[in-house]
């Protein structure tokens, strides 16, 4: 498939996420790995109590190096599943060459969201979510070792990743 085409197949999951169409059950993720957050204080002051973030993996990092980790945060309505499609032998992510670290955001329904969360915050009364406030999250994901169940990356890494970025 040449370049032009994947580009056009990724603007259509796009689209199709951003609609929040959703093409599984919910019987599909019941056994994710996730990052327990704890309390998790978020940008507007709230803290979310028992906070998680759920993520799934493809691929090994180079653990003397840890160079070839790939981030892929799920959009807004979406889930780790909107990049499968580049993710693959002879795909643009690799797990042959790439670390691929596919998260999902808060509220979309894996990781803590109002279908999830407990009073006070089930449902409608579920918190603000900001961007930072998923940034924060991966960041303890790929920064933190022992409870992700894989090499921490370096502060220092994401510190650079984030300049890159603009952020």
């Amino acid at each position: 498939m040449n370049m032009l085409r994947r580009a056009a197949l990724a603007l259509g999951m796009l689209a199709v996420g951003s609609l929040g169409v959703s093409i599984e059950s919910a019987g599909d993720h019941q056994e994710l790995p996730q990052l327990p957050l704890g309390d998790f204080r978020l940008k507007s002051g709230v803290t979310l109590p028992d906070a998680r973030l759920v993520y799934v993996t493809h691929g090994t990092l180079n653990a003397s190096k840890k160079t070839n980790a790939v981030l892929l945060p799920s959009w807004y309505s979406g889930d780790h599943h909107g990049y499968d499609f580049l993710i693959g032998p002879g795909q643009a992510f690799d797990p042959a060459t790439y670390c691929i670290i596919a998260t999902d955001q808060f509220a979309d329904g894996l990781s803590s969201s109002p279908s999830n969360t407990p009073p006070p915050f089930a449902g409608p009364d579920f918190p603000q979510i900001a961007i930072r406030d998923n940034d924060a999250a991966t960041h303890r994901l790929v920064t933190e070792s022992g409870s992700s169940g894989w090499p921490r990356l370096s502060d220092s890494r994401w510190e650079r990743s984030r300049r890159c970025s603009g952020r």
